[in-house]
């Protein structure tokens, strides 16, 4: 019996077993199954203001011997915080279970002895040690005891009482205890089926002791990662928003499973908190509804130019990558009714200046523009006035949605499919070959990086379409002399309007000079690398000379793209960055520069056209002209003799016309500047205007441009911004400008110290206004996807 005791003893020492917890061990794991997704909010401020105080902790939990500590304050200290690390509202501290070595929340108990025996059941009571996890030092307390059990001598097999434990059915040799080995068990530890101890001869129980009457099975919550109890509810949704029939489909409830330990159905990994409800838009001549509308124009794979009208979720177009294409949501419309109600009941202005249109492009690509440089907008999206333009570089297939809302609030979603694929093995051109090969339609031909072209002479691809020309290798760009997309003379035509150079791509070529050519083009990207030049075509001055056959083949450009690249001016004088006349010119995250001219008086650009979207751009000047600087002359200009209209095959005047003085004039329709950078450091800028319309209306010289504008641009910091439109002029119909702000858009409207600009008389009342004109941008920004 002595040699049991010893044994016993020994056991009892060595092993501490499962311990005891009291009922309450899984206050401090519970977690509101109400609570956001984002559950554990940052208590940092989005601006630091100077002076302020913000105080939490490092950590939203803590877990022995990491400790929450005390409070972190850091203060905001000349506009930027002197700790950088995110602040939390409230730590939870938690003690290190002695023998799980598992985490357990404040107020958890754990029951332990003193002494491994003694002579009386009393004396074993008496050596009992009740230990709780202390928020502050994250330890249990009073220390626990070194033994899991106090053996009565004189027993056989001695058992610990306490909370929530199964009782044996004798302590002599045979008898049994059923229970679970553990009182709660989170996922992926799971409670398991109940087991069996029996008292041995030896004394001793088989297994480990003790058991427990019950196991709560838990389960971790898909967002906090923290143990919730089993039949714990969680809601979410698989989509933002929808209509009430669409988010009630998408609306999940999942429960936490007593026997898995795991929330079912699964839970999604892509969720969302909540559905917004979009009410589903009445059919058209609904006085409630704003009807959306979308033509997409691009070049096929036979390079003709396509203009499609989008049918919700059927229309689908196809093209290689780099794919060029326009988006024209200006058909949007309202009810007449509907506009009435804003005033404004011209429904093709109502949409272009009153409907707020949000597109995302189905293609998602990381990090935003680069312009205007304070502010990060995505490349995945584009809000504002209706017109947008897209270069697709990712193969595959993007669902593209055009979200539309009117000035009640009311929403619809247009939706349609662009299917991109990839572009044609590529045929490389070494500088050895010392001259141009004969380029091919639908192929794609690579420059090496570093290398020096321009010695090959002028790089045309007259009549040609869907090429690529991009830059293979690492370094810098190769160089070229001139690009000229279709520099054939016309009076090399022999038949009516033949095709020109279409869907043309240069990708990351530092270009010497770009040459508009005399036939124009359709569809021509320059993505990165650098113009240097840019000169006009001359359509606009000499389009009647020569025959019929000759005139026909003299014809705007349509669909000019700039992206992420930089256009230089190097003319002498007073020379523009760019100056032309064009159908679709579409930039984006491109600088103009005035970087190599003298010093003189420096004009910016002189455009003409319709469908120009420019966004996300930075205009600036490097060059000092002694004072008369920053001179944004002409800025969309628009003037002509006659008529002012554009006709669809891109002529600049009627066939039969065989003098310039019968041309149709410089047609100037929907266009506009939104979200781009004017100036920046160090920029030379005395004495700037701003044309929007512009040209000197008289009885002779016709002003007709339509909706044409600026909004939500800003203007670099500095003393000499407000006169930056002290000379602007407006004229024109529904022109407009809004929301242009100083000090990279966080300072006052930038007519607040130079008053509203001048306003056009116009060539008749129909073009004289009406003027929009704003220090706030009312168009209402859709709901986010």
């Amino acid at each position: 019996m002595a040699m049991n005791f010893v044994k016993k003893l020994a056991i009892h020492m060595s092993l501490l077993g499962t311990l005891l917890f009291s009922q309450n061990c899984t206050e401090g794991f519970k977690v509101d199954s109400s609570q956001n997704i984002d559950s554990l909010n940052s208590v940092n401020s989005a601006v630091c203001t100077s002076g302020a105080t913000e105080s939490g902790y490092l950590m939203s939990t803590a877990l022995q011997p990491q400790l929450c500590g005390s409070l972190i304050t850091k203060t905001c200290i000349n506009g930027q915080w002197d700790r950088s690390e995110q602040l939390v509202p409230t730590c939870q501290q938690l003690c290190r279970h002695p023998v799980t070595n598992e985490a357990a929340a404040v107020g958890i108990t754990f029951i332990s002895y003193s002494v491994a025996q003694a002579a009386t059941q009393e004396l074993c009571n008496a050596a009992r040690v009740q230990s709780t996890c202390n928020q502050v030092s994250g330890l249990f307390t009073p220390a626990p005891g070194l033994h899991s059990a106090c053996l009565v001598q004189g027993q056989v097999c001695a058992y610990a009482n306490g909370p929530g434990l199964s009782v044996p059915s004798g302590n002599m040799t045979g008898a049994t205890v059923a229970g679970y080995t553990v009182q709660s068990a989170t996922s992926p530890t799971l409670c398991g089926a109940q087991v069996t101890r029996t008292c041995q001869a030896t004394g001793l129980w088989s297994g480990t002791t003790p058991l427990y009457t019950t196991c709560e099975q838990r389960c971790l919550h898909p967002d906090s990662s923290q143990p919730v109890t089993q039949n714990t509810v969680y809601t979410y949704f698989t989509r933002a928003s929808g209509s009430q029939a669409e988010c009630n489909a998408a609306r999940v409830t999942s429960t936490c499973q007593a026997g898995s330990g795991l929330f079912a159905p699964v839970v999604a990994a892509t969720r969302f908190q909540s559905c917004t409800v979009v009410a589903t838009p009445p059919p058209p001549g609904n006085s409630t509804a704003v009807v959306p509308a979308a033509q997409l124009e691009f070049i096929d794979a036979s390079g003709v130019r396509q203009n499609v009208s989008v049918v919700d979720g059927q229309t689908q177009i196809t093209g290689t990558a780099p794919f060029l294409v326009q988006i024209d949501a200006s058909g949007t419309r309202a009810p007449v009714a509907f506009a009435a109600q804003t005033l404004n009941t011209d429904a093709d202005a109502y949409s272009f200046l009153m409907v707020g249109y949000r597109l995302h492009f189905g293609e998602n690509l990381s990090g935003f523009w680069r312009y205007p440089e304070t502010l990060a907008y995505s490349k995945n999206e584009e809000t504002g006035p209706p017109l947008f333009s897209r270069v697709y570089t990712t193969v595959g297939t993007h669902n593209a949605r055009l979200k539309v809302r009117d000035v009640l609030g009311n929403e619809s979603v247009l939706r349609f499919t662009v299917n991109v694929t990839a572009p044609p093995a590529a045929t490389n051109i070494p500088v050895s070959a010392g001259s141009w090969p004969t380029f091919q339609s639908g192929r794609r031909y690579t420059l090496q990086a570093g290398a020096d072209y321009r010695s090959f002479g002028t790089l045309e691809l007259g009549g040609l379409h869907n090429v690529i020309i991009e830059k293979v290798g690492t370094g810098a760009d190769p160089r070229i002399a001139n690009f000229s997309p279709d520099g054939r003379s016309k009076f090399n035509a022999t038949q009516r309007f033949e095709a020109r150079g279409s869907h043309l791509r240069l990708i990351n070529i530092d270009i010497q000079h770009f040459t508009e050519g005399q036939r124009g083009f359709d569809y021509v990207a320059v993505i990165g690398g650098l113009v240097r030049q840019f000169s006009f075509g001359i359509q606009n001055f000499a389009w009647a000379e020569g025959s019929e056959i000759v005139r026909t083949n003299c014809r705007y450009s349509r669909g000019l793209f700039f992206q992420d690249t930089e256009l230089h001016s190097t003319a002498a004088g007073s020379g523009y960055v760019m100056f032309g006349t064009y159908h679709g010119f579409h930039a984006r995250g491109t600088q103009f520069v005035h970087r190599e001219n003298g010093p003189t008086t420096y004009s910016m650009l002189r455009l003409y056209g319709r469908m120009f979207s420019l966004r996300f751009n930075n205009w600036r000047l490097d060059v000092d002209g002694n004072g008369a600087n920053g001179i944004m002359n002409g800025f969309f200009a628009l003037g002509g003799a006659t008529q002012t209209t554009w006709r669809d095959d891109d002529m600049a005047g009627p066939l039969s016309a065989t003098s310039y003085d019968q041309h149709y004039g410089f047609v100037g329709d929907k266009m506009f500047l939104q979200n781009n950078q004017f100036y920046g450091q160090n920029s030379f800028l005395t004495n700037a205007h701003n044309t929007l319309g512009g040209g000197n209306p008289t009885a002779t010289n016709l002003v007709r441009p339509r909706l044409v504008g600026a909004e939500d641009n800003v203007f670099f910091p500095s003393g000499n911004v407000a006169r930056s439109i002290q000379n602007a002029e407006i004229a024109g119909q529904h022109n407009f400008w809004r929301n242009n702000r100083k000090n990279m858009g966080l300072g006052e409207f930038v007519t607040a110290t130079s008053g509203a600009p001048n306003r056009g008389v116009g060539d008749s009342v129909t073009f004289h206004g009406p003027y929009h004109f704003s220090d706030q941008n009312p168009r209402p920004v859709p709901t986010g996807f």
